[in-house]
């Protein structure tokens, strides 16, 4: 049992990592269909070169699989069903439902192949040793998948509709594989037989003691120090991970190579700072308009220059990167009105430099028309908006923003842009990750409790598989 356990466990971890890695090599900008089909493609091909590896034999690989790959097949019609009945998705949901049923199909697959070829080996014929290993291992796969899909369906109790609405429909998909898993696959096996396994021997007698036989046997022989060996490696690591900050949702996000937005990116980090192609907001509601105390403005934009956060500062009084003084601002608009009426040439009459309007002009981004409304456009100092260093600096930026806030006596104030809606998201996700986890731990365990009819195996598997996952952060 220890013998069949680690090998296929072995076989199925590579299968289901080699399907996640997949994820990397869908680049961002590409066509939806694009990257649903390379993924397809890709996971198929390294999963069917794995099962060779595993199984060595020709047809097995294609039995396991084909089930999975109907089972995608089918979940995609279904979940589109359900959302024009009103089921919220995900953006994420197609493409990590490919991936995860594949994965998951192809591990239940495993579980039910080998134990099939085990009994072929100990004389059973085709017929039965595909009941026999339904049998065994089916309430196994049952398990397993109400597992995952009670984890799946934890989901719902997060807050970021982005992560709650993963659940249902990856929740489907697993239904779907455990569906075709426990029938479509019983059925091949039964029909192919032996010939599943070929060139491989499945004649009684003919199974040896392999790799995992001696790994196995060494483990029962030894368990005190297996035991300790993973509770002083694994508790290491998760002793080390207490100190583990999570880095969030920054990182560079480049466009394909050869597109027209990698080479828009290009000319555009060639002219200006990155910080300034993307520049974050910040935004405050006055009590009275801005036109009847500009002062203000400049000594809000003199503060935040000042707080050695910003690489730049641009306003109402310097838009375009030339300077406005309060006093020729207030005498533009006292002649000219709201900046956001006037047309694009001056008109007859205006008695002002080409220049100067145009200048005026510009400011119709940082006021609003009423005046109530103004914003700042500042460059971070901590780097690209969309790292991981610019999403730590926001609360600094909001606590600034706040205390400028104070000094000019706004009514309300924001700070807007990648950053900051990083920042947001990053936060988000971490409390809900504190409420998703406990209520899926909770009803695993209850689940494992029913399956194993015990109340204390469940605690070590949680456990353990708790201190694996939290080493491995």
């Amino acid at each position: 049992a220890v013998t069949f356990s680690i090998h296929t466990l072995a076989a199925s971890a590579a299968i289901i990592v080699a399907a996640l890695i997949h994820i990397r090599g869908v680049g961002p900008g590409r066509a939806a269909s694009n990257i649903l089909t390379t993924l397809k493609i890709v996971s198929i091909v390294f999963i069917i070169g794995l099962l060779l590896l595993v199984f060595r034999a020709l047809l097995a690989p294609l039995v396991t699989l084909i089930p999975a790959f109907l089972a995608v097949t089918i979940s995609g019609p279904l979940v589109a069903e359900a959302a024009h009945h009103g089921l919220k998705v995900s953006p994420l949901a197609q493409i990590l439902l490919i991936v995860l049923v594949l994965g998951a199909g192809t591990d239940y697959g495993l579980f039910l192949v080998f134990r099939v070829r085990e009994n072929l080996r100990a004389g059973q014929d085709r017929k039965q040793a595909v009941i026999a290993a339904v049998e065994r291992v089916g309430e196994s796969i049952t398990f397993s998948a109400a597992t995952v899909i009670a984890a799946l369906l934890s989901l719902l109790a997060a807050t970021f509709e982005f992560y709650s609405d993963l659940g249902i429909p990856l929740a489907i998909g697993i239904a779907v594989m455990l569906l075709a898993g426990l029938t479509l696959l019983p059925a091949l096996l039964a029909i192919f037989g032996r010939a599943v396994f070929w060139p491989s021997k499945t004649q009684t007698g003919t199974g040896k003691t392999g790799v995992w036989g001696r790994v196995s046997s060494r483990i029962v022989r030894h368990p005190a120090p297996t035991l300790v060996a993973g509770l002083v490696g694994f508790g290491a690591l998760a002793f080390a991970v207490t100190a583990y900050s999570a880095a969030g949702f920054g990182g560079d996000t480049t466009a394909p190579a050869g597109s027209d937005s990698a080479a828009g990116a290009k000319i555009l980090s060639a002219h200006f700072p990155n910080t300034s192609a993307n520049p974050t907001n910040i935004i405050y509601t006055l009590k009275q308009p801005a036109w009847n105390d500009l002062e203000a403005l400049q000594a809000a934009r003199s503060q935040l220059e000042a707080s050695g956060l910003f690489t730049a500062v641009t306003g109402p009084l310097n838009p375009n990167g030339a300077t406005l003084t309060p006093a020729q601002l207030t005498a533009l608009h006292d002649r000219l009105g709201p900046p956001q009426l006037l047309p694009a040439t001056p008109p007859p009459g205006t008695n002002i430099p080409a220049i100067g309007y145009q200048l005026y002009r510009a400011t119709a981004l940082y006021i609003s028309p009423d005046g109530r409304t103004v914003q700042f456009l500042t460059g971070l100092k901590a780097g690209d908006p969309s790292t991981t260093a610019a999403m730590n600096a926001i609360p600094a930026v909001r606590a600034e923003a706040g205390t400028v806030a104070r000094t000019i006596g706004a009514a309300d104030y924001g700070v807007g842009g990648l950053a900051p809606a990083i920042y947001d998201i990053s936060s988000i996700s971490n409390s809900d990750l504190a409420t998703v986890i406990p209520i899926a731990i909770a009803v695993i365990g209850i689940l494992l409790a029913l399956v194993m009819r015990s109340l204390v195996a469940p605690l070590y598997l949680i456990l353990s598989v708790g201190q694996i996952g939290r080493a491995h952060v």
